[in-house]
């Protein structure tokens, strides 16, 4: 029994990191009630999810204020982005499966790309824009095939539970996501900085 709930058990780590999606992911819903301060709330939930402590709260609303005026050309960015690929997903049912395919994948690296930038900025503490939006690139795209793979398997099982736990799922999902990426990012993270002089 005391291997079970022990501290260093896997009981007790996968429980960590529940709480920590679940209370990450309420204080982003309840941030990012304003659009202006969406990319704050990204930078600080993604923040929040890496590491091993436990003081959600704390971390998560502290890196939030800290970000408020960092991540502001960070969110110009995500708003052209957005528009993009809408532009791109207009009419996709009308094309071929191939040139939806390759939509859908061009797409999803956008959405990647975008997260990587405020996973750089946070990892590096960079202040040169141009170094963060470059180094990003680079960093999604050695962790694009991971990323593509984790989130489509993410994305099928949060759709999965929606449809047997209805809006509960809210809770869970973009902390879930922005938990896999994370973590992906961060196995990527080395590469990179081993490759590119910062």
């Amino acid at each position: 029994m005391d291997v079970l709930f022990g501290i260093e058990s896997k009981f007790y780590r996968a429980t960590i990191i529940i709480y920590k999606v679940v209370l990450a992911n309420l204080l982003f819903l309840l941030t990012s009630l304003l659009i202006i301060t969406i990319p704050a709330s990204i930078s600080a939930l993604l923040y929040t999810l890496s590491g091993n402590d436990v003081s959600v709260v704390r971390k998560y609303l502290t890196h939030f204020k800290k970000s408020l005026l960092t991540t502001i050309p960070l969110g110009l960015f995500n708003v052209f982005t957005f528009f993009t690929i809408i532009s791109l997903i207009t009419g996709l049912q009308n094309r071929t499966l191939l040139a939806s395919l390759l939509i859908i994948i061009s797409s999803s690296f956008l959405v990647m790309y975008n997260l990587g930038i405020y996973f750089f900025q946070n990892q590096t503490k960079e202040k040169n824009y141009f170094f963060i939006f470059r180094n990003s690139f680079f960093l999604t795209i050695i962790s694009f095939p991971k990323l593509f793979i984790m989130l489509s398997a993410t994305g099928i099982v949060l759709y999965i539970s929606e449809m047997f736990f209805n809006n509960s799922v809210l809770f869970f999902g973009l902390g879930a996501i922005f938990y896999v990426v994370q973590r992906i990012f961060s196995s990527s993270i080395n590469k990179i900085q081993e490759a590119i002089v910062l």
